[in-house]
């Protein structure tokens, strides 16, 4: 054999590492060495990384050896019957919460919940309060301040943000994740309703907002003229517009289920 080829192969020697049975250390195999030569034998794991009790790929005794592994796929393999039996009961429980609308008799059905797009905002509600020609800080003293120490003894409340403006005034008020929606509102209501008086200026009134967030605006639509051809025609007036808007658009869609 050529020598550098025979030195070739034998720096492409590795030694490795099997797993032993329980209570046995993992050593090194010396790899083949031909005593004529001063070549040391290569590794392909350095000696010093090695530990005893570690897997043949470096896994450290936290993680999931190959030992357990085919430890999990030894009992399976050992007991069909209850190979069998988890199947049957995972396939059952997917079947149960799928998010479909299977009519099935036999089992009980509890599909899970999807959104489209899912609200992540917070669990809140907003009171507006407008006080036309008013100056931020007049709405701030009189209007925002008072209406925030009042609400944050609402039961539930984690914190009140408010924000004041020229002319009206916004307070956000975030409840617990726990805290069911519309308690939440009825809890608002009966509190604006109780305000002793002189909290807020005369002829103010304290609204609360709707009751859906930006997330649940989920279809817009505009009114347009077109004409014989279904061609985009101007010309409507805009007053017509509104019109049909109001007493024909809004009417039908107020009609709807969910709206």
């Amino acid at each position: 054999m050529n020598p550098p080829l025979a030195k070739l192969l034998r720096l492409r020697r590795f030694v490795y590492a099997f797993p032993l049975p329980r209570g046995e250390k993992f050593l090194p195999h010396p790899a083949p060495q031909n005593p004529k030569s001063n070549t040391k034998p290569f590794t392909k794991f350095p000696l010093s990384a090695r530990r005893e009790g570690d897997s043949p790929v470096g896994i450290p005794n936290g993680g999931v050896s190959p030992k357990m592994i085919n430890s999990i796929i030894k009992f399976f393999l050992e007991n069909k019957l209850i190979a069998v039996l988890l199947f049957l009961a995972l396939a059952g429980w997917g079947i149960a919460t799928a998010p479909f609308d299977w009519d099935i008799d036999f089992l009980p059905r509890d599909p899970v919940p999807v959104d489209a797009i899912p609200d992540i905002g917070d669990n809140q509600q907003i009171v507006f309060t407008e006080w036309r020609g008013r100056s931020p800080q007049d709405i701030e003293d009189q209007i925002t301040y008072p209406l925030t120490t009042q609400l944050l003894g609402l039961p539930g409340v984690r914190t009140v943000r408010s924000n004041s403006m020229f002319g009206f005034s916004t307070i956000n008020i975030i409840f617990e994740d726990d805290v069911e929606f519309y308690w939440s509102r009825s809890r608002i209501l009966e509190k604006l309703n109780a305000l002793p008086a002189g909290t807020l200026p005369e002829d103010v009134q304290p609204a609360l907002g709707p009751d859906a967030t930006a997330l649940g605006q989920i279809f817009w639509y505009t009114l347009e003229g077109y004409d014989s051809d279904g061609n985009p025609t101007g010309g409507w007036d805009p007053q017509e517009l509104r019109s049909i808007q109001d007493f024909q658009v809004r009417l039908a869609l107020s009609g709807v289920s969910g709206v």
